[in-house]
């Protein structure tokens, strides 16, 4: 459960389920890693369901290195949590649940005061949001996805397993490689991806935008481990071939 803190207090609207994740890979889908799904059930408090990979990250942080400013703000909510109370909000985070039950909505919002000057000022902002006709956002046809927003720039290889997920900052990439075959600093991180017995789904990222995916992966370590090789491929050994044999031919020199 969410409270607020502060001065402001909790609107509601006709479509009052929302979906979010604070991961910039994260999706919203029920079963996705990090999402949070909300809903207000009165002014001064909502109503979450948290993805226990969050939960576990914030009881993980006795070990996590993190500006002190973030560690007391997610303290406050790790203890919240092992208490059982809800986790006190201030008056930025609600105006920004309450945003996004004005972005998400059909035609109403409901409060607990008249005082809707900020959605009209938002509504000024952006038209399009006071005709919603689906949340429903479609790519177009033989293009790929879009790029992620609040991704890092950079090469980053998002990896999701069954219980929980990561992002490993890559250095570089091995073009002429396995799969996707790389390095990365964050060796310490990859030792426990590559540890994971689960099946695992990759993802590369350049500056936002995905290059490639893959699904029933695998992580293989190589090299002096203190490098920070790896590949990452398929775990079934027949799919592993056959991708094998589709890279040797897209790397094969073309005879002119």
């Amino acid at each position: 459960m969410f409270a607020p803190a502060g001065r402001e207090r909790l609107i509601i609207s006709d479509h009052p389920v929302s979906r979010s994740n604070p991961f910039p890979y994260g999706d919203v889908g029920l079963s996705s890693h990090g999402v949070i799904v909300g809903m207000p059930i009165a002014p001064d408090l909502s109503l979450n369901l948290i993805c226990p990979t969050n939960v576990a990250r914030y009881e993980a942080l006795d070990q996590a290195e993190v500006d002190p400013e973030r560690r007391a703000r997610m303290l406050r909510v790790r203890d919240a949590l092992r208490a059982g109370l809800p986790v006190e909000l201030d008056d930025g985070a609600v105006a920004s649940l309450n945003r996004r039950q004005l972005t998400q909505s059909s035609r109403f919002l409901y409060s607990a005061t008249d005082d809707f000057g900020w959605a009209r000022d938002m509504l000024d902002t952006s038209p399009r949001l006071r005709s919603v006709e689906s949340h429903v956002t479609l790519g177009e046809m033989g293009s790929g996805p879009p790029p992620r927003p609040g991704m890092p720039n950079g090469l980053q290889l998002i990896v999701q397993g069954p219980h929980d997920h990561c992002r490993l900052p890559l250095d570089e990439i091995d073009e002429e490689g396995e799969g996707i075959s790389a390095r990365t600093k964050s060796t310490e991180q990859l030792a426990l991806v590559a540890a994971d017995p689960g099946m695992l789904s990759v993802e590369l990222y350049e500056d936002g935008w995905m290059r490639q995916s893959m699904r029933e992966a695998t992580i293989e370590r190589f090299g002096d481990p203190d490098a920070g090789w790896f590949r990452a491929v398929q775990r079934d050994e027949s799919m592993r071939a056959l991708f094998a044999r589709i890279d040797a031919e897209r790397l094969k020199p073309v005879e002119r």
